[in-house]
């Protein structure tokens, strides 16, 4: 029954693909959503399994990149996301519901910290474990939003060699792990049920250089 075995959609390759002025760039998300009924499909979690997101460009979109199940994996590479609050919510990456993902030599963020100022660049509400290699993000309000409902702790956020010199907003009981990054004095915004184990990172510029 649709209640017992969920519909698979496995190793899907996006690549080279420009996603501009949408409400939402790529959604993956039940088909019914909040009308779900578990009798008929599998709710929440249906498998949408083993994706590759390559060299793609997300411009001007209200979201560039939004999931919505817990059984998935998701690789995002060498992409690019611009976005604005003039189209709103303005943001990146948000994972409502997430397996596993990578997200690695990725960049986004708004025009600029005026009139075109970005949302978000990656919100993770819940999921299992993100990790952000050699990626980062400018001009926008945030660059690393964590929901204080679905980041238990069980979650872990690893961030391995980033720059993100907007405000990472880390919420709930889950692990971030940040090692090799850079950040500015003020970026980082815990909560205090986070977890935070930080080796090697810097929080300002080399003082002979920019004093």
């Amino acid at each position: 029954t649709g209640q017992q075995e969920p519909n698979t959609s496995q190793s899907i390759k996006i690549e080279n693909v420009t996603f501009q002025n949408l409400e939402k760039g790529i959604y993956v998300h039940n088909a019914n959503d909040e009308r779900c009924n578990t009798a008929d499909q599998h709710c929440g979690g249906w498998q949408f399994d083993y994706v590759l997101v390559d060299q793609c460009v997300f411009i001007n979109n209200g979201t560039g990149l939004w999931i919505d199940t817990y059984n998935t994996d998701w690789k995002i590479s060498n992409s690019f996301f611009s976005y604005s609050k003039h189209n709103p919510p303005g943001d990146g990456i948000y994972f409502q519901k997430v397996g596993i993902a990578l997200v690695e030599q990725t960049f986004g963020g708004g025009y600029n910290y005026d009139t075109h100022r970005g949302g978000t660049f990656l919100t993770m509400v819940t999921g299992t474990s993100l990790t952000v290699i050699s990626s980062g993000s400018e001009r926008s309000e945030r660059s690393i939003y964590t929901s204080p409902v679905g980041s238990i702790t069980s979650m872990m956020v690893n961030v391995i060699g980033s720059v993100f010199g907007d405000k990472v907003d880390l919420n709930g009981r889950f692990n971030y792990n940040s090692t090799g990054n850079f950040y500015l004095a003020k970026t980082i915004d815990a909560e205090p049920s986070v977890t935070i184990n930080s080796v090697g990172d810097r929080y300002c510029y080399d003082s002979q250089v920019l004093p």
